[in-house]
């Protein structure tokens, strides 16, 4: 969970005390955070190539190899994404006459629209990654993976 995250439960805990927001809000704010945040980190996670895999065979193989590899990675995750999109938006829209936890005036929709805004997040990334990964194929040139964490995400 992210500093934003528990200030905002935070200050909904202690309107709480002052009888100015309830205890629910706090939640169904820190729940909206955290769907949110797990999209958020796996973008960041995919621009700075951070994510699982298992190096010790595809380290083995040609450099030309290892970018087809990589490259069918990262088709499968578009097309993952492309459907989750799609149905992320379909549930959000099944669901916009649910409230959320109780809360009136607040519809489901919210929280469910971090699905097709996450991934659609994710697929401007991954889709940028496939143009670097043809380019590199193309052209011949190697892909560097980033080796420090920087505040730089784009």
């Amino acid at each position: 969970m992210g500093i934003g995250d528990s200030c905002i439960i935070g200050i909904c805990c202690g309107g709480r005390a002052n009888f100015i927001l309830s205890l629910e809000l706090g939640d169904g704010c820190g729940n909206i955070s955290f769907c949110l945040d797990g999209f958020s980190g796996a973008d960041a996670a995919m621009r700075l190539d951070r994510l699982f895999c298992i190096e010790v065979i595809t380290s083995k193989l040609p450099q030309k190899a290892q970018l087809y590899l990589k490259f069918i990675n990262y088709m499968i995750i578009v097309i993952f994404l492309a459907g989750m999109i799609g149905y992320g938006s379909w549930l959000s829209y099944t669901t916009r006459l649910r409230t959320f936890q109780g809360i009136p005036g607040f519809s489901y929709t919210w929280v469910t629209l971090s699905v097709p805004i996450g991934c659609a997040l994710m697929l401007i990334t991954a889709i940028l990654k496939i143009k670097t990964f043809l380019r590199a194929i193309s052209t011949g040139e190697s892909i560097e993976k980033h080796e420090g964490v920087s505040g730089e995400i784009i």
